[in-house]
């Protein structure tokens, strides 16, 4: 008998253990998400060119704005002293290869400026619509010196 509640006592431990509730508890609810605001960009800061004075035309610089060609010099001087009264600092100035006479008003040693201050006068002055970026290749003269 001992035995038989020994067996009866084993039964019952071993079937109160597989009766329990095996399931595990619920997770806790997920936490809400996080609503990220974006940071604004920083705005990109340009670099900006030095200011560079307007100082005319530079025999020494290798790009120059002509506003005019003309084939008799009293007519370049004629229409530089308009100018100048007007406020420009042109100068006539020779270029030997084909002897016209260019009126600047502007002068550069970058392509790229010289391009933005003829494109600047086109849209300007009427009078200078067909302005146009001289590449210095040769000696220049200086016209009013000669």
């Amino acid at each position: 008998m001992k035995r038989f509640v020994i067996a009866v006592m084993v039964i019952v431990v071993a079937f109160s253990y597989s009766c329990k509730n095996k399931e595990k508890p619920a997770p806790p609810p997920p936490a809400p998400p996080k609503i990220e605001t974006p940071k604004p960009k920083p705005k990109p800061v340009a670099k900006s060119k030095p200011v560079v004075k307007d100082e005319g035309v530079n025999l020494n610089d290798k790009f120059f704005v002509i506003v005019n060609s003309y084939t008799i010099p009293e007519y370049a001087r004629e229409k530089s002293k308009e100018w100048s009264k007007k406020g420009f600092k042109p100068r006539v100035i020779m270029r030997n290869m084909d002897g016209y006479y260019r009126l600047a008003v502007k002068s550069f040693n970058d392509y790229s400026d010289a391009m933005a201050a003829a494109l600047k006068l086109r849209n300007e002055y009427p009078e200078f619509k067909d302005a146009w970026v001289m590449n210095r290749s040769d000696k220049i003269e200086d016209e009013e010196q000669n």
